[in-house]
């Protein structure tokens, strides 16, 4: 018996070690990434700061309601940026409760949030439930679907569809949320749910790249798969997969 509880305690302690490892790996990977990407508009506030002074000294007001202006929207770029920074970091730190959740009802709630946009792009959002009701953590889920519709809005087709679909396969409930837009080429279909990646310039489609990875984070702490199945110029397939249903 005692040989056997020192095997489990070393196990455990083995566990503890790599999940501490982990951590601290992902933090400093975070921090990196964190330092390098509010650094790009400090830096332009500080360029910009140093232009505005010399315009000053010339006494040039037009350059100088330009430059103010480009200084704005630098400062505004960080503080969306610091924005979606604390956003992960309250996921990271979230405690988690299981509960039942209607999906339907989370959903339309969630859909009320992207009322504007959605009538901007025109997209039709289908629904389609096998299962009504979900075993998760309701701040998560919600996290996770409203990453993944505002990224089907953003990248969709003018005037196209959105769908969003849960179904069970092999006695386990898959979330799909299908856009039909521009698509993503397959070697950047795991990159994208990395932090602040983004395949396309902020001046064709806005955001900091934080969305897929909060998806990601979030189903790492929910022990949920994840995915997208995607063709070039013919839309997405973002799914995830839940626990079997006992």
């Amino acid at each position: 018996m005692k040989v056997k509880d020192n095997i489990q305690k070393s196990n455990l302690e083995q566990k503890q070690t790599e999940e501490v490892e982990k951590i601290k790996k992902e933090f400093k990977e975070f921090a990196y990434i964190v330092s390098h990407d509010l650094r790009a508009p400090l830096r332009a506030v500080q360029g910009y700061i140093s232009i505005l002074e010399e315009e000053i000294n010339n006494n040039n007001p037009d350059n100088i309601t330009y430059i103010s202006g480009r200084i704005k929207k630098a400062a505004l770029s960080m503080d969306v940026l610091l924005k979606d920074i604390l956003e992960y970091s309250r996921i990271v730190t979230h405690k988690v409760v299981i509960e039942n959740i209607l999906l339907d009802n989370l959903v339309n709630n969630i859909l009320s949030d992207y009322t504007e946009k959605i009538e901007k792009k025109e997209v039709e959002i289908e629904k389609y439930f096998n299962v009504y009701s979900l075993y998760s953590d309701r701040y998560l889920l919600k996290k996770i679907i409203s990453a993944l519709i505002s990224n089907a809005i953003k990248y969709s087709n003018k005037a196209s569809k959105i769908t969003i679909k849960l179904s069970i396969i092999n006695n386990a409930p898959i979330l799909e949320i299908i856009d039909r837009g521009i698509g993503i080429q397959e070697q950047y279909q795991q990159k994208i749910f990395d932090m602040f990646e983004r395949l396309h310039g902020v001046e064709t489609y806005s955001g900091t790249g934080t969305g897929l990875a909060i998806v990601k984070k979030s189903c790492e702490i929910l022990s949920l798969q994840y995915g997208v199945n995607s063709e070039t110029d013919k839309g997405s397939k973002f799914w995830i997969k839940f626990n079997n249903i006992k």
